[in-house]
């Protein structure tokens, strides 16, 4: 019996140490849990630090490239003052007239090499194809067919430009009042490209026809078509004041045509002048109706070429 009780003494020892050899195995293992998260921890904050660098890297290289453009922005603003003043000094020497010839050859004209629309800096001489026999017989088959019109329709993107000089301008100014002649046209509408204008011209167009006129605006519309009492149409391949200076076709605007251009004139609202608060009106026309008033014309199978 003292044996038994003896034997389980040194189990219940040996139990208690086992108990502690456990616990401190235990402990061991949650502090290398604790080390392993803290190693952890300082492993993403060191990948946040680095992905953090490299932004800092990418916003340095933006800012030169930004700082870069800004410079070479400054560089070519100077460089277009430079050249507006050159401009300006080209324009005052251009006002110069030439001197005149004393021989038997005649006196060459000045070619401007670009297109000046502003009436206070052109020149004093025509360009070649001012006067030419080809810019004459254009505009006289341009005056036949507009003979007898008592509305009128243009589509020129540069109506109101003349020319590059001011003879030119002077004849320009004639050209239009030989072909729409002031007392027999009723109204009169131009439908150009804002930009593209000389005021003293427009002006002057304005004092000849004065409420006769009105115009509209647009980017959107680049041939050059002449529309006559909502009944023909012809398509002029340059403008009023180009004519003479570059082959182009003078050709007539087929039916179905003309009816698509007076729709698309009309979806626009390229017929009301909101200046003055007047409106164009464009009838629509019958095939019939069309041929009958073509048929007045010289050629009537040309007015019906196409679709």
């Amino acid at each position: 019996m003292e044996k038994d009780i003896s034997m389980l003494h040194r189990l219940l020892h040996s139990m208690n140490d086992s108990s502690k050899d456990l616990l401190g195995l235990i402990d061991k293992i949650i502090a290398s849990i604790e080390n392993q998260k803290k190693l952890d921890t300082k492993s993403d904050v060191g990948k946040v630090e680095r992905e953090l660098e490299q932004e800092k890297e990418k916003n340095r290289v933006l800012k030169e490239e930004i700082n870069e453009f800004k410079n070479d922005l400054n560089v070519k603003k100077q460089k277009i003052n430079e050249l507006n003043l050159e401009l300006v000094k080209y324009k005052q020497t251009t006002n110069v007239l030439p001197p005149l010839n004393t021989g038997d050859e005649p006196q060459p004209s000045i070619l401007l090499p670009i297109k000046i629309t502003n009436d206070h800096i052109i020149t004093s001489v025509k360009k070649k194809y001012w006067g030419s026999i080809e810019r004459k017989v254009g505009l006289e088959q341009l005056k036949n067919f507009v003979e007898g019109a008592k509305e009128l329709i243009i589509t020129d993107s540069f109506f109101y430009c003349g020319g590059f000089s001011k003879p030119e301008n002077e004849e320009y100014l004639n050209n239009i009042k030989e072909i729409i002649d002031p007392s027999k046209i009723n109204k009169l509408h131009i439908i150009t490209n804002p930009k593209n204008k000389t005021d003293a011209i427009r002006d002057e167009v304005h004092k000849i026809y004065g409420k006769k006129l009105t115009e509209a605006f647009t980017f959107d519309i680049h041939d050059r078509i002449w529309i006559v009492d909502s009944k023909k149409a012809s398509l002029l391949g340059t403008s009023l004041n180009s004519i003479g200076n570059k082959l182009a076709f003078f050709l007539p605007l087929p039916y179905n045509d003309l009816e698509s251009m007076k729709k698309e004139l009309k979806k626009a609202k390229l017929l009301h002048d909101q200046k003055r608060k007047k409106r164009m009106t464009l009838h629509e026309l019958s095939l019939d109706e069309f041929i009958s008033f073509a048929s007045n014309d010289t050629v009537l199978s040309k007015y019906l070429i196409g679709n």
